[in-house]
């Protein structure tokens, strides 16, 4: 039975390549606006995972489709729909600056400057208040969600500034933020000092009307990708975790370390 599956697989990869394309296309559009959700951070390296678990889940995909996942095994096509929506995701990232997914090839020097030192003092005011949210379930989801979406996009930074300085300024947080000892005060106000900068970059660097369109569809896709991820994710690790050295094909996506941008030093 495993065989004819993965036979089926085979076949399926071989001709339907361009049907599952524009089946992941068509289910991506046809999310609903509340349901897309931010790519992930370092949404380009977890492409290139992506690419690797879908190549491995084609290998393995006789006894994947047999293992009973909660919401339904997985199938042949949402495996191919996976392959493919990876392949397309990869396809528009590659657009330098146009979906704006990857900054570095566009950016100047002052911005990928300025963008380091904002992502910093972003990450000072969230260590300070995931203290004053300790207890507030709501608060701690308002953190988790300014930390997706990729650390080198300043629409994404510019964004995430506008939501902490709102919290910062309020009449609840304000005081108490300015109190701390490690210099969250001063963080707040040199947010509001790159705000200026960051509008300027963003307003640089926005896409054309046909660049925001693949932006948004891609978003879309990504929101499938990630949800078909966590489930080819969980059916490899339960067939591989007792075979040493397999498992590690379905180990879960792990952030690369942020690099910090390069100084020219003067002659």
């Amino acid at each position: 039975m495993a065989k004819s599956k993965n036979g089926a697989w085979k076949s399926a990869a071989n001709v339907g390549s361009e049907a599952s394309r524009e089946a992941i296309i068509a289910a991506a559009n046809a999310l609903l606006t509340k349901e897309v959700r931010r790519p992930p951070s370092y949404v380009v390296a977890w492409l290139e995972w992506g690419d690797g678990l879908a190549r491995i889940a084609a290998k393995d995909a006789g006894p994947l489709l047999l293992v009973p996942l909660l919401g339904g095994p997985l199938t042949v096509p949402e495996l191919g729909r996976f392959a493919a929506g990876v392949a397309l995701a990869q396809e528009y990232v590659k657009v330098a600056g146009v979906l704006r997914i990857s900054a570095a090839a566009t950016e100047t020097d002052a911005e990928r400057a300025m963008l380091w030192a904002v992502r910093g003092d972003q990450r000072r005011l969230d260590r300070a208040l995931l203290l004053r949210f300790a207890d507030d379930s709501a608060g701690r989801a308002f953190l988790t969600g300014l930390r997706r979406g990729d650390p080198t996009d300043p629409v994404d930074a510019l964004d995430d500034t506008e939501k902490l300085l709102a919290l910062a300024d309020s009449d609840a947080h304000r005081v108490w933020l300015s109190a701390l000892p490690k210099g969250e005060g001063a963080a707040v106000k040199r947010l509001h000092a790159a705000l200026p900068g960051l509008r300027a970059a963003v307003a640089r660097l926005a896409p054309s009307k046909d660049a925001a369109e693949k932006r948004e569809l891609f978003r879309r896709v990504v929101t499938l990708l990630v949800a078909s991820a966590a489930r080819i994710g969980l059916a490899g690790r339960y067939l591989t975790g007792d075979v040493a050295g397999r498992e590690r094909a379905y180990a879960a996506f792990k952030r690369p370390k942020a690099k910090k941008p390069r100084t020219k030093s003067t002659p």
